[in-house]
């Protein structure tokens, strides 16, 4: 009789937990869906620019036309559908409809790395667009620097006709981007400062890859945790739990030496420059970009579209802690590092040439303040939460200036 009841309330007590465990999953993947992290390490690492893009004579890459596939990087995970331009997104012909039309230019970010066709906040945008109906059109490439998409607007992304042209600025990027003739490993144009101080393009025709293009995935080893990495994958709960517990630094490195969780980047020494004090000596590292953007912006109107830029934030200037390690290991040089300084550059710069800017660091902050996760850990890209917080930012910016 006393097993009996034991056993009963073993039972019971079992049942009592699974069931807290199972509401509580579905707490977490409801009320708390945009706080959970993507903290799943996957096995493979590949590469967007190989799988998806093909040589360029003039750009280095472009995408592939009418390619769909998987695609999968670390702690991210989806499908990729690129239509008959070699962009994701609706396929708009060249033709005008009577809907407004707005067309984006960007990198990875705009291209969308780490989200389903659908969470781009492009298509966001224009399945739930402010003010009326609205073509959106994504010409965002992995990889592209600012001269890259001054190049792919003049060369062929003009003949859509927008009413409305929007880069998408990545200050941690870009500047560097339009520096180097070769990125990723892949050739690409680049524009040179010449003796009377203007640009001109260099580097075309754009050299062939000395190497195969990556269309194989690199293999990840299978760690001794691999039973709880799925576990963190899949179940909301324990994924928030583990974020949670990653908070703590110290716990956070231990998560990571264990192969836990993903480890996360360090900075580049590059990014110090980026947010040195010396504003004359930063803004002088974005002259080139500041260039390449009054050029484009001049090209947009004589073309009858207008030109806005969109500024995103760096995963490190909108978490507290990111930043707050960031500042600790500064070299003596760039102590005191202000994370303001490259979106206050570039907001000046569109001011004086009366170009519409919006900086989503505010934005982004106020969001992870909240402790909501918009950025995967590793990767270093918008999850499908901040996609949603972009569209509805850039989405009220363009319907203003619409």
């Amino acid at each position: 009789m006393f097993k009996t009841a034991t056993g009963k309330r073993i039972l019971l007590a079992g049942i009592t937990v699974l069931a807290a465990l199972l509401s509580g999953e579905i707490a977490c993947r409801t009320v708390f869906s945009s706080r959970v992290p993507h903290l799943k390490i996957h096995r493979l690492i590949e590469s967007e620019r190989g799988k998806f893009c093909r040589y360029d004579s003039l750009l280095g890459w472009r995408g592939k036309p009418d390619v769909g596939s998987g695609f999968e990087w670390i702690d991210a995970r989806h499908h990729v559908q690129q239509n008959s331009h070699g962009f994701r997104g609706a396929d708009h012909p060249f033709e005008r409809s009577g809907d407004t039309r707005v067309l984006f230019l960007g990198d990875s970010f705009t291209w969308g790395f780490g989200v389903e066709d659908d969470q781009v906040f492009t298509s966001l945008i224009e399945d739930h667009p402010i003010g009326g109906p609205l073509e959106v059109v994504n010409c965002g490439v992995s990889g592209y620097g600012t001269d890259q998409e001054l190049l792919l607007w003049q060369n062929y992304a003009y003949q859509w006709k927008p009413d409305l042209t929007v880069l998408m600025l990545t200050p941690f990027t870009d500047p560097l981007d339009n520096m180097s003739s070769v990125r990723y490993g892949y050739p690409k144009p680049v524009f040179r400062r010449g003796p009377d101080g203007l640009l001109s393009l260099t580097n075309v025709p754009v050299p062939g890859k000395s190497e195969e293009w990556e269309t194989a995935a690199t293999v990840i080893p299978g760690g001794r945790h691999r039973w709880l990495n799925t576990m963190i994958g899949s179940s909301s709960l324990a994924s928030l739990g583990i974020s949670a517990l990653s908070n703590n630094e110290t716990i956070r490195k231990r998560l990571e030496r264990r192969g836990i969780i993903p480890p996360r980047p360090e900075a580049s020494g590059y990014e110090y420059f980026l947010f040195g004090q010396n504003e004359a000596g930063t803004s002088a590292l974005w002259s080139v970009t500041t260039d390449l953007i009054g050029m484009l912006g001049k090209d947009v109107r004589d073309r009858g579209s207008r030109l806005a830029v969109v500024i995103i934030p760096s995963v490190i200037q909108i978490d507290d802690a990111m930043w707050a390690g960031f500042a600790a290991r500064a070299p003596e040089e760039f102590a005191h590092p202000d994370k303001s300084t490259p979106n206050r550059i570039i907001s000046n710069f569109c001011a004086q040439e009366n170009i519409p800017c919006l900086d989503l660091a505010d934005t982004f902050a106020q969001s992870a303040a909240a402790g909501h996760k918009d950025y995967y850990p590793v990767n270093g890209h918008w999850t499908a939460g901040g996609h949603r917080l972009a569209a509805q930012a850039i989405g009220s910016f363009v319907g203003d200036i619409l």
